[in-house]
């Protein structure tokens, strides 16, 4: 008795199919784990810089080459650490733009920003950061001599600091020198709305719902 009762239950078990993971459960926990390092990503840590880093930000930019330096120094960046609050920055970019036979390779000062742009992204990405958008301008007259505006997001201003001390930095520079004959800077704390984690929630929940009905669907047909 005891022998059958084991060889039947062994052949039950082998023979039993294994449950299926349902399409629905899988695109739900990636969806999490998306949502979950997009937030930590786009979030950061929501503290200021300490007077210490700053004093360490500022040697840093000291020991820099000139131009990137100078560069810097224009936009008064030690006043830009100590007004640091904790929250995300955005950098506002206008530009005048120079012409082709001013910069690099013949191009314009809007294809040579755009490649300062090209060789830039995985450098803001790394410290989360991107370009909200940027395109060229109308200038109406003396008042106005902008041609083409640039918005940046940056994580925290201590996000900036590490992109601005990058050598990938240092290296897309001269691009952007030379686009430019003119240069003005804007910095301004907070987030634009909607927030792009907002956004991915709501694609997440459009995506879950979607794989939701397809698995409704499926078990209708199959009952």
């Amino acid at each position: 008795m005891q022998v059958l009762w084991r060889k039947v239950s062994s052949t039950s078990l082998e023979h039993s199919p294994m449950p299926a993971i349902r399409p629905v459960f899988i695109v739900a926990a990636l969806a999490v784990v998306l949502m979950l390092t997009t937030f930590f990503w786009y979030r950061g840590s929501g503290s200021p810089l300490t007077e210490h880093e700053i004093n360490a930000y500022q040697t840093r930019i000291d020991a820099l080459p000139a131009a990137t330096r100078g560069f810097l120094q224009g936009m008064d960046v030690l006043a830009f650490m100590r007004g640091d609050d904790g929250r995300a920055v955005h950098v506002v970019n206008l530009f005048q733009l120079n012409t082709a036979s001013a910069v690099p390779d013949s191009l314009s000062g809007e294809e040579s920003l755009a490649r300062f742009s090209r060789s830039m992204l995985p450098i803001w990405l790394k410290r989360g950061g991107y370009p909200v958008f940027s395109m060229p301008v109308a200038a109406t007259g003396e008042a106005q001599p902008w041609e083409f505006v640039s918005v940046v997001r940056y994580r925290s201003r201590r996000d900036f600091m590490e992109v601005v001390l990058d050598e990938g930095y240092r290296q897309a520079l001269p691009d952007r020198l030379a686009a430019s004959k003119l240069n003005l800077r804007v910095t301004s704390s907070g987030n634009e709305f909607p927030r792009p984690v907002v956004l991915l929630f709501a694609l997440s929940v459009a995506v879950l719902s979607f794989t939701y009905l397809l698995e409704v669907r499926r078990s209708k047909h199959a009952a």
